[in-house]
């Protein structure tokens, strides 16, 4: 709780300015873009269906939302990881849920300890959390059945364990799905399901710039890291 009713799960994607957000994270705007979908911008499966709380931030909004979900002044516990790329991102959904009237406990820890704690299902005050950041590289998160946080198996589901059949359901229909089109109308009503249920929230979009030395032949694009053939030196 309070991140257990859906109302409050909204409330946090209204709370959120994903430039603010890319700012605080990456700093240049060169390598960084907002998105308007819980799939990887510029990919084919990429939807904006009711996608408004992505786009726009709405703090009135979230406080009525949250007011909706029954918060009372509970504490909630983000994990703030000090030593990966998301450090900044927990400063600014904790500065945002003060903002809301939120009781935070913002938790520095390292990452080893972050990806240790986040399989706790206890109370926060037992170990347990409320909220973590993390990150997706773009190929995985561009597919409705690999990308880890929009599945909602319940205790099968990645970490938060979301339960929402539906999802499951408009998933496997989508990867079953050899038309095109109805395939794109299922990723339509898809993407709909999870705004609606909100597993998770998507802060922007960020591409990390690679260098090598000019002796350096025949590097391959790829979608999510180096690959290390086809390569010469010269």
């Amino acid at each position: 709780p309070p991140f257990d009713k859906v109302e409050a799960r909204q409330a946090l994607a209204w709370t959120v300015d994903q430039a603010e957000y890319m700012t605080a994270m990456i700093g240049n705007p060169d390598y960084f873009q907002t998105c308007d979908s819980m799939l990887t911008c510029g990919t084919p499966n990429a939807s904006n269906v009711d996608a408004e709380p992505l786009i726009k931030k709405d703090m009135e909004k979230a406080k009525e939302l949250l007011e909706s979900a029954g918060y009372n002044g509970e504490t909630v516990v983000v994990m703030h990881p000090t030593d990966h790329p998301t450090a900044n991102a927990a400063l600014v959904t904790a500065a945002n849920l003060r903002e809301l009237g939120v009781n935070v406990d913002l938790q520095a820890m390292d990452w080893a300890t972050l990806t240790t704690r986040r399989t706790s299902k206890n109370p926060p005050e037992e170990g347990g959390w409320n909220l973590f950041h993390t990150r997706h590289d773009g190929y995985q998160a561009s597919l409705p059945v690999a990308h880890l946080s929009v599945a909602a198996g319940g205790d099968d589901a990645w970490f938060g364990w979301p339960d929402d059949p539906k999802i499951e359901e408009l998933r496997q229909a989508w990867a079953m799905e050899r038309d095109p089109a109805k395939a794109k109308d299922i990723l339509n009503e898809l993407h709909a399901e999870l705004m609606r249920y909100q597993p998770y929230v998507p802060v922007g979009q960020y591409a990390m710039p690679s260098a090598w030395r000019s002796n350096v032949n025949g590097v391959l694009e790829s979608p999510a890291s180096l690959v290390l053939w086809n390569i010469d030196i010269e």
